[in-house]
């Protein structure tokens, strides 16, 4: 129709790497819109340097998936994806000592233990989702070393969505 554009193997690189997309969006208000993406040996270090994330977290290697997205304006109806190392895998090392903390109260570890457990931690695979979950976009992190798998879970609330 003519009040959509439609946009087909868009190529782009993104983070070191390359996204491959294919998405439409309906013009006039609110403006819906919906996406697939695939993501190709994305660079771990150069996304949180390019977000600004350096005080909270370090982490290297690469990873590869796909993310779907659909809503109208700035509400959320669907988000769902996949990442997964590549590679050698990387390392990851938690400076925000937040974070840490409200892990470890979470968890009942003590403190000290999930410092040695997962503050740095190397890992051969990752294995990562994104989903939209009562009003929150929850990621899923999944590590696996020499030093035994490592399950990370963060929540950002206060996203907007509609069903």
């Amino acid at each position: 129709t003519r009040d959509v554009l439609y946009l087909e193997d868009v190529n782009a690189r993104l983070f070191g790497g390359i996204v491959n997309a294919d998405a439409q969006f309906r013009l006039g208000q609110p403006g819906a819109y919906e996406a697939r993406c695939a993501f190709f040996h994305l660079d771990i270090a150069r996304c949180i340097r390019e977000l600004e994330l350096e005080k909270k977290v370090e982490m290297s290697g690469t990873v590869s998936g796909e993310l779907a997205v659909r809503g109208t304006g700035g509400e959320l109806a669907l988000l769902s994806g996949r990442l997964r190392s590549q590679d050698a895998g990387g390392r990851l090392v938690i400076k925000d000592t937040a974070f840490l903390k409200n892990l470890a109260e979470r968890s009942g570890q003590p403190m000290d233990l999930l410092m040695e457990n997962i503050a740095d931690y190397e890992y051969n695979k990752a294995y990562a989702t994104a989903e939209l979950e009562d009003g929150a976009i929850v990621l899923k992190t999944l590590l696996d070393g020499a030093g035994g798998k490592r399950d990370l879970t963060v929540k950002l609330h206060g996203v907007t969505t509609r069903r």
